[in-house]
């Protein structure tokens, strides 16, 4: 961050904690509405530079007089892919925002075939099944006293727990010790060692490499990790009482939404973890409260389908009718051309160019972009203020039947115009082109 940003913070910061000491009731609301900002501003410092290159290769202007608030600011409609049974929409959310429920494509993600020596394992006490741990690629402070908590806590409150290593070779200093196992392919401290997993071993800790969730997480009791989104939905979606130990970004978030529904502890970051704590929440996991919120949850989660509502809302939110170009039906508007009022895409406008029928009078004159919507407050279509200076679209291929369509549909608008104006004129006024055929 540059030295301008930082001071910018820094400002930022002071306006809003000088905001929020003042002890009234509006403060609170204030506030709230202040962390929306605050984010948006962050975001706008990490990725403005991408949006900038973004807009001007799309035809738009780099730089934007709202900043990062652009899109609360024009009520841009937006998204969130999150269940509603665990976060409902809140009622100060306006009508441009829409909570879907979490999206999945089937198939997608790590799907090899259940390792057989972790099914044999977890087979092996049935009526135990697991806590599972694992933070992914974040990284980890101090992972071998990460390991060593989770080992003691494990067996305090006598429970048998699964240790995913992940980038920060969570567990590998665990090889050795009594009680666990490791199964094949993970890392130990002695590189050159081959580990294989007896079953018939005495354990309560397995290490593992990577592993499909899809598959295990509906063969343990609960599970332990980072908070990211994807994850908290697997976690959640399997039915599995969840411990969230946040990292950073949005994983505090969706530690506390786990712990709002009663499907989890309160979350605690694997810096605050100690033996006694972790056991706890190791013991908190197992209550009937915990496991049957988190039934409730996937029942109903299981109800949502978040791809399909996200459709609907794409189509219901999305101005298609002021999308189209006037004489390709189908075709995304992308120019407007102010003498000839008609809203073109890049064939249209390059059949115009070469094809111009002799009974359109008007000259081409400028072009410029078009907008389908201008998100403020007159929500209206509009285009921009300077011209195009060079039009890029000598690669531009059309067929003779879109020439058809297009001066069809060019003569059925400038029929309906002239009727237009002699209704207007209170004329009895009719235009009839040379070729019939070519009407609609």
């Amino acid at each position: 961050i540059s030295c301008t940003q930082e001071k910018e913070m820094r400002s930022f910061i002071e306006k809003v904690h000088s905001h929020t000491s003042r002890k009234s009731r509006s403060a609170y609301y204030d506030t709230n509405t202040y962390s929306y900002y605050s984010v948006d501003w962050l975001m706008q410092t990490g990725f403005g530079g991408i949006l900038r290159k973004f807009r001007k290769a799309h035809g738009l202007e780099p730089k934007w007089k709202e900043g990062a608030s652009i899109v609360e600011d024009r009520k841009i409609p937006f998204a969130y892919m999150w269940s509603p049974s665990l976060i409902p929409k809140p009622e100060d959310w306006g009508e441009h925002i829409d909570v879907v429920g979490f999206c999945e494509l089937k198939g997608s993600g790590f799907q090899k075939p259940p390792p057989e020596d972790i099914k044999a394992w977890l087979e092996k006490e049935p009526e135990r099944p697991p806590i599972f741990l694992g933070f992914g690629s974040c990284v980890i402070p101090g992972p071998e006293q990460v390991a060593d908590t989770v080992y003691h806590a494990a067996k305090k409150a006598n429970v048998r727990v699964i240790i995913q290593q992940g980038w920060a070779g969570l567990g590998k200093n665990l090889f050795g010790r009594e009680g666990v196992s490791f199964v094949k392919g993970t890392k130990t401290p002695q590189e050159d060692t081959e580990v294989e997993l007896d079953v018939k071993k005495d354990d309560f800790c397995l290490v593992i490499g990577r592993v499909a969730h899809s598959w295990l997480f509906d063969h343990v009791m609960g599970v332990c990790h980072h908070g990211g989104a994807g994850t908290t939905y697997a976690g959640l979606s399997a039915a599995k009482p969840t411990l969230i130990a946040p990292f950073f970004g949005d994983q505090p978030f969706w530690g506390q939404m786990v712990h709002n529904a009663g499907a989890g502890p309160k979350p605690l970051p694997v810096d605050k973890w100690t033996v006694d704590n972790l056991a706890s929440k190791f013991e908190e996991m197992g209550q009937k409260s915990v496991k049957d919120a988190a039934q409730r949850l996937s029942a109903s989660m299981r109800q949502e389908n978040g791809a399909e509502k996200s459709l609907e809302v794409f189509y219901k939110k999305t101005p298609f009718s002021s999308m189209m170009c006037d004489l390709l039906v189908g075709e995304v508007s992308h120019f407007y051309v102010p003498n000839w009022k008609l809203r073109l895409c890049d064939k249209a406008l390059k059949i115009m160019e070469k094809h111009r029928p002799s009974w359109f009078p008007y000259l081409m004159g400028n072009v410029h972009r078009y907008r389908p919507m201008q998100f403020d407050s007159l929500m209206q279509c509009s285009y921009s203020k300077e011209p195009i200076k060079m039009l890029d679209n000598f690669k531009i291929k059309y067929t003779e039947k879109e020439v058809h369509h297009a001066l069809r549909n060019l003569k059925a608008i400038m029929d309906s115009r002239a009727k237009n104006e002699a209704l207007m004129n209170s004329e009895n006024m009719q235009v009839i082109h040379p070729e019939p055929r070519m009407r609609l």
